[in-house]
């Protein structure tokens, strides 16, 4: 989405505007989808950054490595920053120099960046990636269809992403913990009793990549 506040702006006024924008190294990676930004873990950055009254606009590029803060006014902003990233655990660095060029012509293209409840697209694609792992862990173990396959991941896909997008603030152990008796509930329509006790054990190990996992 292109970044609202250069909207029809003219280069000279952008060239202005982009100097209000501070943007920082993070650490907002997805350990269930690696190369992806948390869309959970951000949506509660993102919201709580732009509900400051010197914030026009913050954002996180899809990678989850950069956050991009635009301010309404040219101001310090690491008086209010690094004490909202403690309380999320996370730590900000500023980048400067030909990374911070390089950077803000990215964020100014508008691609690849999400602001606000727009991470949620990240969940979403993240919820994807889990269930299509989850499907074949499965049937690496059983022989499905491929109308079956189809409909179990449709189906962890999205028992997966409401848990994500609807709960964002709920901690990480009690997350896995429902997502994995969804997956279950959601398995229950399309297997039999053994094929289940199967997918009990897939779920049991978790969503997260293991080693040769994608």
């Amino acid at each position: 989405m292109k970044n609202q506040l250069f909207r029809g702006r003219s280069p000279h006024k952008r060239a202005t505007l982009s100097g209000r924008v501070s943007l920082y190294r993070i650490a907002l990676c997805c350990r269930a989808a690696p190369g992806l930004g948390c869309g959970s873990r951000a949506k509660l950055v993102l919201l709580e950054l732009e509900s400051n009254p010197a914030v026009a606009e913050a954002w996180l590029n899809r990678s989850g490595t950069l956050l991009a803060v635009a301010g309404k006014i040219t101001y310090p902003r690491s008086a209010f920053l690094q004490p909202l990233l403690d309380r999320h655990g996370l730590a900000g660095k500023a980048v400067r120099g030909e990374e911070r060029a390089r950077a803000l012509e990215g964020f100014l293209s508008g691609a690849g960046w999400y602001r606000g409840t727009e991470v949620d697209r990240l969940s979403e694609k993240e919820a994807e990636i889990i269930a299509a792992r989850l499907v074949r862990r499965l049937r690496a173990r059983l022989p499905l269809c491929d109308e079956k396959v189809e409909a179990l991941r449709s189906a962890f896909a999205r028992v997966c992403a409401h848990e994500l997008v609807q709960h964002p603030a709920k901690p990480e152990k009690a997350r896995r913990e429902r997502i994995a008796c969804e997956i279950l509930e959601a398995g229950r329509r399309h297997l039999d009793a053994k094929e289940m006790a199967v997918l009990q054990e897939v779920a049991a190990v978790g969503y997260r990549p293991l080693r040769g996992d994608e």
